[in-house]
C-alpha cells in the first residue's frame, strides 16, 4: 500500500504489532514510562505481562490485561506532571495515547491535551515515514 501523507484529521494511535517487529524491548520502554511509585511495585525483570483487572467505575473484567499499561493509565496519570513540556513530544504524545486506552487521537485532540505544541507540529512528529514509538495512523 503506498505512503499516504496525514492530515491534522488523521487519527493516530499505538501501534502494538509494530513495536514486536521492530523493537523486542518494548516492555522495557513502557517500564521507563511507569512513574517511580509504579516502577517500585514492579521489578524490570518481573513476568507481570498478564493480569485479570476490575475496572472500580464499571466493574467490568478485562483479563489477561497488561499490568504495567493498567499502572500507567490508572495510577501514573493521575498525577498531573506525568504528561509535561519536560518531555520529549513523541514520549509526551505515546504517554497520553496510553492514558488516552490507545483509542485514536488526530494531531488537533493530541494538541488539547499538549497546549504547549501546535498542532502542526506535531504532526510534523508523529505523520513522516519515520515511526516514532509506534505511534502510527490508524488504516482506514
Amino acid at each position: 500500500m503506498p505512503w499516504k501523507r496525514p492530515t491534522l484529521d488523521t487519527p493516530f494511535r499505538i501501534d502494538w504489532d509494530w513495536w514486536k517487529e521492530h523493537e523486542n524491548n518494548y516492555r522495557f520502554y513502557l517500564y521507563e514510562q511507569l512513574c517511580d511509585d509504579c516502577r517500585q511495585r514492579f521489578a524490570v525483570d518481573e513476568d507481570a505481562v498478564a493480569v485479570d483487572w476490575i475496572d472500580p467505575d464499571t466493574a467490568e473484567v478485562t483479563q489477561n490485561a497488561d499490568a504495567w499499561l493498567i499502572c500507567l493509565m490508572k495510577h501514573c496519570a493521575q498525577d498531573p506532571a506525568y504528561i509535561s513540556s519536560d518531555l520529549p513530544l513523541a514520549a509526551a504524545i505515546f504517554r497520553v495515547l496510553v492514558v488516552n486506552n490507545n483509542k485514536p487521537l488526530t494531531p488537533r485532540q493530541l494538541q488539547e491535551r499538549l497546549p504547549w505544541r501546535d498542532a502542526r507540529t506535531i504532526l510534523r512528529i508523529i505523520g513522516g515515514r519515520r515511526v516514532h514509538y509506534g505511534i502510527r495512523p490508524v488504516s482506514d
